[in-house]
């Protein structure tokens, strides 16, 4: 009779610390979500999601990245264009998404209440998506354009706010916006003084920073040298054939883009 109660016993203790692990384990899954089931963010705008209640490594991958891309580990939320896309988070074998709807935004707002803010410094103004993707950007010329050096200076939008994102400068280049599709890049080119030649420069978009890609020049005096790369400093001495080659890889077929003047009427047009 003792021996049947201490197996009976034991078979209690057993059960109850089965239910106690299962118990906890039920509670630890349930507690395991991601950090927000639903963004809905405006062009120029991102987010940082994440998986709560675990220690363990989630991944993070979008459904359309023409919408709104994820970084694989750090589960930063980059839009593009306006649209919905579903970031799933995957922890083992468990999987959980956010749904994320991106809007047009207020970007043109900001940039007409910008341009009227600055109407006395800035004289022209264009509006370009260089990278095309997230929110486009606002490309001006400040007040009292003169001479051959042209002055640009390109802002962005983040966090709901107009940013300086870099300024570039070209040399007879008039009031155009300059683009190449193909590079995804802003052109300014110029002579060299002195010792002849001409120079070409793409600027592009980085984490809401203007950043220098690609730069080619040709010296003429006493002879023609050739040389590319991505900067000034950085660029190689190259043939006349990789020279051309070059060019047309990144250069060929930019566009240019009257530039508007800084006023009420244009400013609505955005």
């Amino acid at each position: 009779m003792k021996h049947t109660l201490h197996k009976r016993g034991l078979w209690l203790l057993t059960l109850l610390v089965t239910l106690v692990f299962a118990l906890g384990m039920t509670a630890q899954a349930a507690g395991v979500q991601i950090s927000q089931k639903s963004l809905k963010l405006a062009i120029g705008q991102d987010a940082v999601l994440s998986v709560i209640g675990t220690t363990k490594q989630a991944t993070f991958t979008s459904s359309n990245t023409k919408v709104a891309s994820v970084g694989k580990k750090s589960g930063r939320v980059t839009v593009k264009k306006a649209g919905t896309a579903t970031i799933t988070a995957r922890v083992g074998k468990k999987s959980y998404k956010c749904k994320v709807t991106v809007t047009e935004g207020d970007y043109k707002k900001l940039y007409r209440e910008f341009l009227a803010a600055n109407r006395r410094s800035i004289g022209k103004f264009y509006v370009l998506n260089v990278d095309k993707k997230g929110c486009p950007e606002l490309i001006t010329i400040p007040t009292g354009l003169g001479g051959a050096i042209i002055h640009y200076d390109v802002y962005t939008v983040k966090s709901n706010k107009v940013v300086l994102a870099g300024s570039y400068a070209a040399k007879g280049m008039g009031s155009y916006v300059y683009y190449s599709a193909k590079s995804k890049g802003l052109y300014a080119s110029g002579w060299t003084n002195f010792i002849g030649g001409a120079w070409g420069n793409l600027f592009g978009i980085s984490k809401y920073k203007l950043v220098q890609t690609h730069h080619m020049r040709a010296a003429s005096n006493p002879k023609y040298v050739y040389y590319t790369g991505k900067t000034d400093t950085l660029a190689k001495k190259v043939s006349k054939s990789a020279y051309n080659k070059y060019f047309n890889k990144y250069y060929k077929g930019y566009k240019k883009y009257r530039m508007l003047d800084n006023t009420t009427a244009n400013r609505e047009k955005l």
